[in-house]
């Protein structure tokens, strides 16, 4: 009987702009998930202060990102344990360091302690990355950030994902929630949108609505087989799961 793997996709947070109700939410049931792994879908810190958009006086600085995403980490880290893996794919948001780097700051583009990981400090967490992409399932299955493709509605860019890549995969970027599928002849195909665990109201969209979902997805996956479970709280910040259980922050 083939051994399946229990996963956690953590979706964009945008820390220090993450909806601390939002990963409470997320902490309480991943602790009771118990996953074998957790792979981050990037876009875990905003970097807004280096980013395009126009900036405010009170913008978070890079420390705020850098204390933040510690914080936050180190709460998955006492929810889901030690032994819990950690992987961490690069999103939009991280590259905001290497473009503004290359672009402002050239001759501090080489030194160790600004790349990623370091800066973040991944050996401390026990963080494993930053990747491009996670093959799972023998490579019937690819996790990945989702940049550049972002569409109004959900399941859109998850409809493009699977026509690009022609197998079935978990994104976030989008902010949104959707599982969708799709019949070929080889067999059946599915991609998920996974969520959003920041702010409803980031400081770049000046007031503007969007239809964001906060939430997750977990799968269990072998080498030949897996199955998607989305998670998708309530507007009140609550879950209650298919085991019964009430979860509230």
């Amino acid at each position: 009987m083939p051994r399946y793997e229990r996963i956690v996709v953590k979706p964009d947070t945008h820390v220090p702009l993450e909806d601390p109700r939002a990963l409470e939410l997320f902490l309480k049931i991943v602790h009771d998930l118990k996953p074998d792994r957790l792979i981050d879908l990037g876009d875990a810190v905003d970097f807004g202060s280096i980013s395009r958009f126009p900036k405010s006086q009170d913008e978070p600085s890079i420390l705020a990102d850098v204390l933040g995403f510690n914080k936050c980490y180190r709460a998955i880290r006492d929810a889901v344990g030690p032994k819990c893996k950690f992987q961490f794919i690069e999103g939009n948001h991280s590259y905001r360091i290497r473009n503004y780097l290359y672009g402002s700051a050239r001759e501090l583009s080489s030194l160790e302690c600004l790349r990623l990981q370091n800066l973040l400090e991944f050996k401390k967490h026990k963080i494993d990355g930053p990747y491009d992409k996670i093959e799972l399932c023998g490579g019937k299955l690819v996790a990945l950030h989702g940049w550049p493709i972002i569409r109004r509605w959900p399941g859109q860019a998850a409809n493009e994902w699977l026509t690009r890549e022609g197998r079935s995969g978990l994104s976030g970027h989008t902010h949104n929630l959707a599982i969708v599928g799709r019949r070929r002849y080889d067999g059946a195909l599915v991609w998920a949108e996974c969520g959003f665990l920041g702010l409803m109201d980031q400081p770049y969209l000046r007031g503007q609505q969007t239809n964001w979902t906060h939430g997750f997805v977990w799968l269990e996956a072998s080498e030949e087989d897996f199955q998607i479970h989305e998670v998708r709280f309530h507007t009140n910040f609550s879950w209650r799961s298919p085991w019964g259980k009430e979860y509230r922050a």
